[in-house]
């Protein structure tokens, strides 16, 4: 049985999240973390130029922005560039799965699968050896079919009323136009919380090599 935690640092302690918080800023790391590739964030803010501006001034290279989605920037990240991904590195070392990362310039949270207890353990004792300050919480085991935390609240909220409104019908009685007027969002906008909620639930409900 897998275990579903969340681990909880200052935002000192991850470079790259603290590198990224500028302001009232909200960070949110993509799913999963692929090796040797570019680290995938969306940034949530007000006012995105003055964002882009400040990560300028503060001396934050290697990101690129490529999409804007309703107060929602999309980033590439290179996170070997100055920034040192150590916390993801601990995360990969021992063996865990980082299912969502979120974070500002308060707190930094993640929700990580590990296969048993001993993988945490081993996560714990690398925090150790590296001076990282963790705090684990460590949830409900996570087995096929169980939930297990695996939704932020406004994922749940749009995948239940997408469910109850019928964009899951056949045929489908309601458009992603119909939720987003709902919520108040774009169309495009409702894609993306259903997409990133149907994909934290397969990432943490089913066994994904």
């Amino acid at each position: 049985m897998s275990v579903v935690s969340t681990v909880s640092v200052p935002p000192g302690e991850f470079r790259l999240g603290w590198a990224l918080s500028v302001g009232d800023a909200r960070i949110e790391l993509e799913r999963t973390v692929q090796e040797e590739s570019p680290l995938a964030v969306w940034v949530w803010t007000d006012d995105a130029d003055a964002y882009l501006d400040a990560l300028a001034d503060r001396g934050v290279e290697h990101v690129t922005c490529e999409e804007r989605v309703d107060g929602g920037l999309r980033c590439s990240v290179d996170a070997a560039a100055g920034t040192g991904p150590e916390l993801l590195d601990a995360f990969e070392e021992a063996g865990l799965t980082l299912l969502s990362g979120a974070g500002d310039d308060r707190v930094w949270r993640f929700r990580v699968r590990a296969a048993n207890s001993r993988d945490l353990t081993q996560f714990r004792r690398l925090a150790s050896e590296r001076a990282i300050p963790i705090e684990i919480n460590r949830q409900a085991g996570a087995t096929p079919g169980s939930v297990g935390g695996a939704l932020t609240a406004i994922q749940r909220e749009t995948l239940v009323a997408a469910y109850e409104q019928g964009y899951y019908s056949t045929p489908r009685t309601a458009t992603l136009a119909d939720l987003g007027e709902r919520f108040d969002i774009s169309p495009r906008a409702v894609s993306q919380r259903l997409r990133r909620g149907v994909g934290n639930l397969v990432e943490a409900t089913l066994w994904v090599d």
